[in-house]
């Protein structure tokens, strides 16, 4: 389409008549001015927006939320009964020897722990009797391993035993 003189005088008689309005500076959209300074996907009673998601944006009338401490569990290391710290009182409350941040039946087992403590339930007399025991049983395995090697082997072990059992007496003997 060609833009002749006879079209431009009529498109200038419309405009001044009023049937054509121009476009103004501000350019084609009516919330234009919102748009260079907002950003944001934020409605108003005007212009409500095909994607709002109330969970992203506080209310614009709301104060910055400032997110606090987690609440904590805790558990009885006795009775293993579940407590909730909400707050630092709480916590410094159930963070003593008696509450733990682990689950009682989820702590992985400790033997050596366990037999420490079963040993010192006990009185100094039975105590040695285990320990004797103990150190009997430990002398047996060892009995049994070497009854087991063959002739070479067992010359060797022993006398690797001897060498070593040699240099820690007179290692001794040198500090005394």
């Amino acid at each position: 389409m060609e833009l002749t003189p006879d079209l431009l005088a009529a498109i200038q008689q419309a405009v001044a008549d009023g049937k054509i309005t121009l476009p103004t500076n501000t350019g084609r959209s009516p919330i234009r001015d919102r748009q260079l300074h907002d950003l944001r996907l934020l409605p108003s009673a005007t212009d409500p927006r095909p994607l709002f998601l109330p969970s992203a944006e506080a209310p614009r009338d709301a104060a910055p939320y400032v997110r606090g401490q987690f609440p904590t569990l805790r558990w009885h290391k006795a009775t293993g009964v579940e407590v909730c710290a909400r707050n630092a009182k709480d916590l410094a409350l159930y963070s003593t020897d008696e509450y733990t941040a682990v689950p009682v039946h989820l702590e992985a087992a400790d033997p050596l722990r366990d037999a420490q403590a079963a040993l010192d339930t006990l009185p100094v007399a039975e105590r040695e009797v285990i320990i004797n025991n103990a150190k009997d049983l430990k002398l047996k395995r060892i009995q049994d391993q070497l009854a087991a090697l063959a002739g070479n082997d067992l010359e060797t072990v022993l006398l690797a035993a001897k060498m070593r059992t040699d240099a820690e007496v007179s290692s001794k003997k040198k500090t005394t």
